[in-house]
């Protein structure tokens, strides 16, 4: 590459000058060769080489500015070079900075919601999918520039779902089949952000369709959406790190169906205990 060289090594340095030097050159012996002259050495000869040489002269001189421009760009080069690098190495000390931060703030999150232990990497690639040490946003976002991020995703989706819910139950009763349905958006997104409840002792570990793997879900017989209002705290902790607080989307919190999710939960719930070795869940 050009700008790993001095500028006495380009090409276009030493063109600068050839170029000029030899042009003035050819149009002199053009210049010669067609025309009778004779040597004065007064100054009426040198008044005369000026005149008749005023172009070779002329052509030679540009050697100096095309000199100028060909050290000019070079210097922009370097110059661009060293931005590059800068910018560079400022990504790629920012990224593990931004990716240490987070991980603090999952280690804080584990500690208040009880979860159970998993790499904070695996949450921040989900939430901040373009960031690599070449390239950190500090926002989250999603792949394509139209994209939305994954909690905001996440949050319209469960808005939609409890709207829904909320509007159905006061024209009519809401089925279990449709409360499951709202269960298995809860668990799905509750297992892509990693919000595995471990240890809470109000949680029970329920088979949710259609996943096929036991879910701990945070439940009390009179608040069967405790864990809906968990995860909506996690989400907008989460949430927090990625975006202006004041600009972020929240998780509605008006969800009723109380008697009817409880009946869901109690059905879906299953005499689980943990095996303390494997942390499996095994049925009694």
């Amino acid at each position: 590459m050009t700008d790993n060289k001095s500028l006495f090594q380009l090409k276009r340095f030493w063109l600068s000058i050839a170029v000029p030097v030899l042009t003035s050159f050819l149009v002199s012996f053009v210049i010669l060769g067609n025309s009778d002259l004779s040597y004065r050495f007064d100054y009426i000869g040198v008044n005369n080489f000026l005149v008749i040489f005023k172009v070779p002269i002329g052509l030679l001189a540009l050697v100096f500015p095309f000199v100028a421009l060909a050290a000019s760009s070079h210097r922009s080069e370097q110059t661009k070079k060293q931005i590059s690098l800068s910018e560079s190495q400022n990504s790629f000390a920012n990224y593990f900075k931004h990716l240490e931060e987070f991980g603090k703030i999952v280690d804080d999150l584990k500690g208040s919601f009880c979860l159970r232990d998993f790499n904070h990497r695996e949450l921040y690639s989900m939430l901040f999918p373009i960031n690599s040490p070449s390239y950190v946003e500090f926002v989250c976002k999603g792949v394509g520039s139209r994209e939305p991020s994954k909690i905001e995703m996440i949050v319209d989706s469960l808005n939609q779902k409890v709207s829904s819910l909320n509007e159905r139950n006061g024209e009519e009763e809401v089925s279990m089949v449709e409360v499951e349905e709202f269960y298995s958006l809860l668990v799905g997104f509750s297992q892509e952000m990693r919000f595995f409840p471990d240890r809470h002792e109000l949680s029970h570990r329920v088979l949710v369709p259609p996943f096929a793997g036991k879910y701990m879900l945070i439940f009390r017989e009179s608040d069967p959406f405790l864990h809906y209002y968990a995860f909506k705290s996690y989400i907008e902790f989460v949430g927090s790190f990625g975006y202006d607080y004041s600009k972020l989307k929240r998780i509605k919190s008006d969800v009723r169906l109380n008697e009817v999710a409880a009946d869901v939960v109690r059905k879906l719930e299953g005499p689980w205990e943990q095996d303390p070795h494997t942390g499996e869940m095994l049925e009694n």
